[in-house]
């Protein structure tokens, strides 16, 4: 029985590369899919399919490069003759043949394209780790036979479907595996210099060539963990909640769509803009009503101050009622001094004389 590893074993080997991740099948069947699929459209041009019609193969059809469409985009603004140069170039079909299409054949046609670039356009997230293959690698080696140079493809029937550009799937892939390459021989470069290093620092750099031969393995060919890491983020962005709540706000989505789905909530009023309009209506009711009770409290005060206002007519008293309210002021005001008065005196006898307060000083001093 061999004994089992240490953690300090286990460690070691995942910073060398040796210790690898459980192969997934979900992430096998990707990778010989999107292979397959990626060879297909860098060796031809693009992925050619049957067309057929009651189970006989009428001709042929490709789906349209995102790099043709944009050409398309710039160039020709009439739908009609957009539809016609479509089909001229993703089919076989003749001019006459297109014209003696009906609509309905028009539709079916133009709706396999459409199914034909959503297929394609879905292999864009896995180029990256399809540039870590040996199939891959084998078509980098080969770039020189004029990949880039297509301008049609050639059918096993003799006939001829044009090309209006290189793929797009064709330029990222190139663009991947030159960076891909080129990090390769930096990370060559720098262990055969680590070598020289090493022989003036001694093991101190045993730290560095291990990290060097760990990176330089993770860019070995044909390893799944690209692989699986690809299926996961795509499995994570597919099982994403996409809901429509009603509101148009772009949900922290930056991109396009997000920002003309906020725009149309704006335009149309969504619940988010109902829920504002209720919120500003109910700022402006508070507003009201708080105007209303600073009205009726200003009303109410100026009726108080205009019973107290003089009215400017002239009231006669007779003599002893002025002496009566004389009395009565001079003893209200007798009644205050006294008080006054009074109050002095008892500060007065509560108070120690200046004499007393510097001898009971001077004895606390002491």
């Amino acid at each position: 029985m061999s004994p089992s590893t240490s953690g300090v074993d286990m460690m070691n080997q995942i910073n060398l590369g040796e210790l690898k991740y459980q192969q997934s099948n979900i992430a096998l069947e990707v990778k010989k899919e999107v292979s397959s699929a990626m060879e297909e459209i860098i060796t031809i041009g693009a992925r050619v399919r049957p067309l057929k019609l009651s189970g006989k193969r009428v001709g042929w059809i490709r789906p349209l490069a995102s790099s043709e469409r944009k050409i398309l985009d710039r160039m020709i603004e009439d739908n009609d003759e957009r539809i016609v140069l479509i089909l001229t170039h993703c089919t076989t079909f003749s001019e006459d043949e297109i014209n003696n299409l009906d609509i309905y054949e028009i539709n079916s046609i133009l709706h396999r394209l459409y199914s034909a670039n959503v297929a394609d356009i879905s292999l864009f997230p896995y180029i990256s780790a399809f540039c870590s293959t040996q199939t891959s690698q084998l078509l980098w080696e080969s770039k020189y036979d004029h990949m880039f140079e297509q301008k049609s493809i050639l059918l096993p029937d003799g006939k001829e479907m044009k090309l209006f550009a290189p793929s797009s799937h064709l330029n990222l892939w190139a663009l991947l595996t030159s960076i891909r390459n080129r990090s390769i021989m930096r990370l060559e470069e720098s262990l055969n210099l680590s070598a020289i290093v090493r022989a003036h620092v001694g093991k101190n750099a045993d730290k560095y060539v291990k990290e060097l031969i760990r990176e330089l393995n993770s860019l070995k060919m044909d390893q799944i963990e690209p692989w699986t890491e690809i299926v996961d983020y795509v499995k994570l962005q597919s099982d994403a909640p996409h809901f429509d709540d009603g509101f148009g706000h772009s949900h922290e989505d930056n991109t396009v769509q997000g920002l003309l789905r906020e725009m149309d909530g704006m335009i149309h009023g969504d619940k988010h803009e109902q829920l504002m309009q209720q919120f500003y209506n109910k700022q402006v009711s508070e507003a009201q009503e708080k105007e209303r009770e600073l009205q009726i409290r200003v009303q109410k005060r100026r009726i108080e101050l205009a019973t107290l206002e003089d009215s400017n007519t002239l009231v006669v008293v007779t003599d002893a009622e002025v002496k009566r309210r004389e009395r009565e002021i001079r003893a209200r005001s007798q009644g205050l001094v006294q008080q006054s008065i009074t109050e002095l005196a008892n500060q007065s006898d509560e108070m120690p004389s200046s004499s007393e307060r510097i001898t009971k000083y001077f004895e606390r001093e002491g």
